[in-house]
């Protein structure tokens, strides 16, 4: 298993994730034919192993970006916020790794969207794992 099926994992085993968006949640982009808001879609930005002067580390960085999208700012930005609290600090089972720190690198409003009418929270995180 990759570290991106992990996150996914992680993602929808959540509850407090899972009492919002349902199933709703996408690599890279919403299917069109889905017509259930809220939302999450999430992508892997990059990965790799932690090199010391010794070698190469046992633990892994990877880069996720999760896009919250939602009708209205404030659902949007209530998800995002449900997001971050799931994610933010995290250590121990994550998929088949273990998350040894999951910590927020960026958050930012996407802003609304013209082509589908949502509004969009962007987060990044940083997740150290082995």
């Amino acid at each position: 298993m990759t570290i991106a099926q992990s996150f996914y994992e992680y993602l929808t085993a959540s509850s407090t994730i899972q009492a919002v968006v349902a199933e709703r949640i996408y690599p890279h982009v919403i299917p069109q034919a889905e017509l259930g808001r809220p939302a999450l879609t999430y992508s892997q930005e990059f990965g790799d192993y932690i090199e010391h002067l010794a070698g190469r580390s046992e633990t892994q960085m990877a880069e996720f970006e999760v896009n919250c999208w939602s009708n209205t700012y404030l659902a949007v930005r209530n998800l995002a916020a449900i997001v971050d609290t799931a994610l933010t600090g995290y250590r121990g089972t994550f998929g088949t790794d273990t998350a040894e720190s999951i910590r927020k690198t960026n958050d930012f409003d996407g802003g609304l969207e013209n082509d589908t009418g949502l509004y969009r929270v962007v987060l990044r995180f940083s997740v150290a794992y082995y």
